[in-house]
């Protein structure tokens, strides 16, 4: 009687030994449930600070060069009132970035509705606002051949004096080969190349 009450005892003690070891399991599960919905919360806040930080950075982008474009292309077709829009649009889970002209409150892909002209002024000013939103310790440097290859004769006066414009508001030197005199009337230093006996000539002008 006595081994089969000691037996019953110590059945009773495993079973509780298990019963406290599937208990503490069950506090440890809940606190790390606890943990992790913390977590989550922490992680949804955190994404929608960056959501919102990277949607001000959109629209301030987007106001930026926006405007830079469309200042330089009004100063070189001031009768011809182009708008330049960066508009952000989601696509398969990306976002991308969709550059379009508008006039008249209709929106214009620039590459079939506007003419040649237009897209040289349009693609210059990018390359000069994104030389300026990336700033080093070297000073800025654009090269440029030929940009007004499709603007008309008329307008490579206006386009000259946008460039001068541009380069000395955002501090950047500009090196252009041209061979339209007009547009380099506002320079600040013009060379001539030439050929002579084969050698390249250069004199400033």
């Amino acid at each position: 009687m006595a081994t089969k009450l000691k037996q019953f005892r110590n059945k009773i003690q495993r079973e509780q030994g298990a019963l406290d070891t599937y208990l503490t399991s069950i506090k440890d599960n809940k606190r790390d449930v606890k943990r992790k919905k913390l977590e989550t919360i922490r992680l949804d806040k955190a994404a929608e600070i960056i959501k919102q930080v990277g949607l001000k950075t959109q629209q301030e982008f987007e106001v930026h060069i926006s405007d830079l474009v469309s200042s330089a292309i009004a100063s070189v077709f001031p009768d011809d009132p182009y708008q330049f829009k960066v508009i952000f649009v989601e696509r398969r889970g990306r976002t991308e970035c969709d550059l379009m002209l508008e006039r008249d409150g209709e929106l214009i892909d620039p590459l079939t509705g506007a003419g040649g002209g237009v897209i040289d002024i349009a693609v210059l000013a990018l390359r000069l606002a994104s030389i300026n939103m990336q700033r080093g310790k070297l000073r800025p440097l654009l090269l440029l051949d030929e940009p007004f290859k499709m603007l008309s004769v008329d307008l490579q006066n206006r386009a000259g004096r946008m460039i001068k414009e541009l380069s000395d508001k955002m501090g950047v030197q500009i090196i252009m080969v041209s061979h339209a005199h007009e547009a380099v009337e506002f320079a600040d230093k013009v060379f001539q190349v030439s050929i002579k006996d084969g050698e390249s000539q250069v004199k400033e002008i």
